[in-house]
């Protein structure tokens, strides 16, 4: 599956197959976060991220039908009409189901209200009464304000596209589109020679979509730092989608909040056979696991039990891998996206970390990783066997300061020779000064 970006983020250009085992390696500032961030809305956008957003739209259209329902009641009697409770009542049912909103009849309901209105008698000054006549405007606007939101009929491939729109969003905290270059972004996914989805956005908006086929791909997770396990109880309380406002869209995006809700629920997860088994557990000896009564992530080695607070970095790190593939969160029709995994990690653990992704790759899923350690980086290439479908890619910015992404077939060396550059002009350096 070949994923092409332009203007995107901090890419400019990019294009990079996703196959078993796929690694882009560079220097920092070089776009290979965005590449990360990218697969995983649009995975999410096919898969998961739907029904999310129908849950939410179905609480929105409840609260809605809600709304019309007591505007109604403002202006008219309801023990003159217990037919309109009885109505909404029904209604409600349908509030998961868009298409199923049947406006005509709400439309014949207001019909009636209009004619019995004036009809009705106000008890007390024995006059018509003007209550539901002076509210039937807002009722109306109220009624226009639902249509406009929910009968919109759209196609899948419309519907995907706002999704992968919205997931972006929260991805890049609403800004999508490279500021250094001029024109609209610009995604095309093929698979084969299958083009899947080819799309151009705004920050604001989807300007073209074409495609919809499926990915083939029921699950995307995003790990970029240990650090989640010790803020989860901060983030516990978000849905899936992580929206929660404003602020909150622009502060956590939506693969943060995911992540979190997949560590919580792994311990009940899927279990690899023996022979399927990646040893993260041997490197650190124990077991990270969530404790549903104290509501946080703790450390169990034996006897004891360390709270995530108090757990290494390099630890968490290693754990979080551990428990998505104790969760059935790893798998061959999953993504697993690790964004710089050997943060946090001395090097004998990179190599152990390297070690553990192959053999996952190697047993059947498909994990993209961006580093910039030579050292994760030549035990990921030292460990790719030859049953593992792999491909390596340098990121490297050129004289003119445009990133280029280039398929090093394999071959690394001029990867590991400017990522080793540093030190070796610092030992340069330093040897100079002593002479």
């Amino acid at each position: 599956m070949n994923l092409t970006l332009e203007r995107i983020g901090a890419v400019q250009y990019a294009s990079i197959d996703l196959v078993g085992l796929t690694v882009i390696a560079g220097e920092n500032d070089t776009g290979k976060s965005t590449l990360g961030k990218v697969s995983f809305a649009l995975v999410q956008a096919f898969s998961t991220f739907p029904i999310a957003v129908k849950k939410n739209n179905g609480a929105r259209l409840r609260r809605e039908l809600d709304m019309l329902y007591f505007e109604i009641r403002r202006g008219f009697d309801i023990a003159r009409h217990p037919d309109i409770r009885h109505f909404f009542s029904s209604l409600r049912v349908h509030s998961t189901d868009v298409q199923s909103i049947p406006f005509s009849d709400i439309e014949k309901l207001i019909q009636v209200l209009e004619v019995s209105d004036t009809q009705e008698f106000d008890e007390k000054l024995d006059k018509p009464s003007a209550r539901g006549t002076s509210r039937l405007p807002q009722i109306r606007r109220r009624i226009e304000r639902l249509r406009q939101e929910f009968e919109r009929t759209v196609t899948d491939e419309q519907a995907i596209g706002r999704l992968v729109h919205q997931a972006l969003s929260s991805e890049f905290a609403g800004e999508i589109q490279n500021v250094s270059t001029a024109g609209v972004a610009r995604i095309s996914l093929t698979d084969g020679a299958t083009a899947v989805l080819e799309m151009k956005i705004t920050n604001s908006d989807v300007v073209e979509f074409s495609g919809g086929e499926p990915l083939g791909l029921r699950d995307a997770t995003l790990v970029d730092g240990p650090s989640i396990l010790q803020y989860y109880p901060a983030i516990s309380g978000y849905d899936g989608l992580g929206f929660g406002g404003a602020s909150y869209r622009a502060a956590i995006p939506y693969h943060t909040v995911d992540l979190a809700n997949k560590l919580k629920g792994a311990h009940d997860g899927f279990k690899f056979s023996k022979e399927e088994y990646a040893p993260f557990c041997d490197v650190f000896a124990g077991e990270v696991v969530y404790d549903d009564e104290n509501e946080n992530f703790y450390l169990k080695r034996g006897s004891l039990k360390i709270p995530s607070v108090n757990i290494a970095s390099g630890i968490k790190a290693l754990s979080i891998v551990d428990m998505l593939r104790k969760g059935d969160y790893i798998n061959d029709d999953t993504l697993l996206i690790l964004d710089e995994p050997e943060t946090n990690l001395h090097p004998t653990w990179q190599i152990a970390y390297a070690r553990a992704i192959c053999h996952l790759v190697e047993v059947g899923a498909r994990i993209l990783v961006t580093t910039h350690s030579p050292y994760m980086l030549e035990a990921l290439r030292g460990y790719c066997s030859d049953g593992i479908d792999s491909k390596f890619y340098f990121a490297e910015r050129d004289a003119d300061g445009v990133v280029r992404y280039i398929d090093t077939l394999g071959d690394i060396s001029e990867i590991i020779e400017t990522l080793s550059k540093p030190l070796s002009d610092f030992l340069e350096e330093i040897s100079g000064d002593d002479f």
